[in-house]
Order: structure tokens, then C-alpha cells, then sequence
């Protein structure tokens, strides 16, 4: 168990995650996140960006960067300046955002052994990711070690969860009471069926419980673990962690790793443009 209180801090550099990060920061109230962004300048000026060495020196700093040739050069030219003006920063994992149009190329791979190389982080790579996909991948890691946790989640368990797939879908449902969740756990895992076909195909899971003080029966924690396994159906690498913490809204969030994806549309509700629990009012 831990009390949570550690700040994560999240380095963006390319399009389409510095836009993730972005929308993710908007919509964030839970606290203990940080933002940096990359500049978009030539390589010659990076001497002249002044660091957010408070950001920097946090407990956790993750990058996300998008899988191409100039936003991995930025990536490593601005922790290059960074470890030459601040000591003691360290990079403890990166994702890796293919583009719908990613193809393979040696330049790639050797831009991913340099940014390794100078970052010794642990890599989890989604493809023809989407930047709502990518909001949701970086919020798996924004709610570790945020609020009151149930269980002590180490940061490889989560990276080797994840890291176990190559495309990434994930699903938040809102609930009125924590009494609900179980039943999200459900409604959560039927979006992520609906958006990549053939549930059972999933490497690795996610789960994610958010909720207030008034979680004090584990019998929820259990029930909720225990209706995810009994969708899955088979033995498959999963993890959950809590986030609990006195303003918070009770809510589910499960991500899922697949090494292949059959459908690439994204998750549909039932009720459009509504993400709460349909369910009978006398069941509330």
C-alpha cells in the first residue's frame, strides 16, 4: 500500500503526443502531474532553452514521442541539454507513438537506440495510435502513485502489462457510487470489445479504480478484479492499482494491449455523448 502524493512529470515531443498531453492536462484534476514540451527548434538553440528544473527534478518523468525522425532527434537533443545543465534527472520510460503511416527504417531503429542509450528508460510502443488513445495510455501512468493505493504497483509491472501488446485500446466509465464500479469493470471491458473485435485476444490489461474515501469494503476492489477475469476467461497479464483520494469521482479505467487489431474504430456508448452507467434507477 501507499499513500501516493508522487508527481509524475510528462515530456511530449511531436505532434500528435504533445497534443495528447495537452488535452490530457485540460481535462486532468487529480493532481501530482506535470507537463514539459519539446520546442520546435533547430538543434543550435537548444543551449538557449532555460529548463523547468523544479518539473525535472520530480519524483517520476516519462516521455512520450511520436515514432518519427524529427521528433526523436528533438527528443534526444533536449535530454542531451538537459543532462549537461541539470544532474540527477532521469527517464524512466518512454511511449512510442507509431503514425497510421509508419514504416520501418534503419534511421528509426537508430534513433530508438540512441534515445535508449541516453535515457536507460523502458519502451512501451503503440501503433497507428490515435491522440485520444495515446491521452488514455499516458493517464494509465498519471494515475500511478497519485492518490491512496490498495496495492503496491511496481513500474514494471505496468510497463510489462502494456508492453505485452502492440496496439493499445482503453475505456473510462463514469459511476454515481462505488458500489457502481463493478458494474463499469463490465461496461468498460464491453467498450474495448466493441472497439478491437475478439476480446479474448488481449495481452494485457489495465485496470484502473478512481474513487473517494467512501471506498472502505476491499469486497468492491474484488468484485470489480474478479468480473474482469471472468470476462477475459484465461490466464493474462493484468494489473490494477487505485487512485483514491477525498474529491474524486468514482470511475473505472482499463486499458488493453493487442498484438493484433482486427477493428480500428474507436469505443462506442450505448448513449451517445454519455459515458455514466445506464442502468435502473432502482439498481442505483
Amino acid at each position: 500500500m501507499n499513500d501516493g502524493q508522487i508527481t509524475k512529470t510528462f515530456i511530449a515531443s511531436g505532434n500528435n503526443s504533445e497534443k495528447a498531453l495537452i488535452n490530457l492536462k485540460d481535462s486532468w484534476d487529480h493532481g501530482f502531474v506535470e507537463a514539459i514540451y519539446v520546442p520546435h527548434q533547430p538543434s543550435d538553440n537548444f543551449r538557449s532553452i532555460e529548463l523547468d528544473e523544479p518539473k525535472l527534478s520530480k519524483d517520476f518523468n516519462f516521455m512520450v514521442i511520436d515514432n518519427e525522425a524529427s521528433a526523436i532527434k528533438r527528443a534526444i537533443e533536449y535530454i542531451s541539454h538537459v543532462h549537461h545543465t541539470s544532474i540527477g534527472v532521469e527517464i524512466l520510460g518512454i511511449i512510442l507513438v507509431d503514425s497510421i503511416n509508419s514504416t520501418f527504417s534503419e534511421e528509426l531503429v537508430g534513433l530508438h537506440e540512441k534515445i535508449t542509450e541516453i535515457t536507460s528508460a523502458s519502451f512501451v510502443q503503440v501503433n497507428q495510435c490515435e491522440p485520444m488513445m495515446i491521452q488514455s495510455l499516458i493517464a494509465m501512468y498519471a494515475h500511478l502513485y497519485c492518490g491512496f493505493s490498495i496495492t503496491c504497483l511496481e513500474l514494471q509491472d505496468l510497463f510489462s502489462t502494456l508492453n505485452s501488446g502492440y496496439y493499445f485500446q482503453a475505456s473510462k466509465v463514469t459511476a454515481t457510487t462505488v458500489f457502481e464500479l463493478p458494474y463499469a469493470v463490465h461496461q468498460a471491458a464491453d467498450n474495448i470489445r466493441l472497439a478491437a473485435n475478439g476480446f479474448s485476444k488481449a495481452q494485457g490489461l489495465a485496470l484502473v479504480i478512481i474513487s473517494n474515501e467512501e471506498l472502505v469494503d476491499l469486497s468492491v476492489l474484488t468484485a470489480c478484479v474478479d468480473i474482469l477475469k471472468g470476462i477475459v476467461q484465461k490466464e493474462i497479464n493484468l494489473v490494477f492499482h487505485t487512485n483514491i483520494q477525498a474529491l474524486n469521482s468514482p470511475s473505472i479505467l482499463l486499458g488493453a494491449s493487442f498484438s493484433e487489431l482486427t477493428i480500428k474504430k474507436q469505443p462506442v456508448n450505448k448513449r451517445e455523448n454519455d459515458n455514466t452507467l445506464d442502468i435502473p434507477s432502482f439498481m442505483r
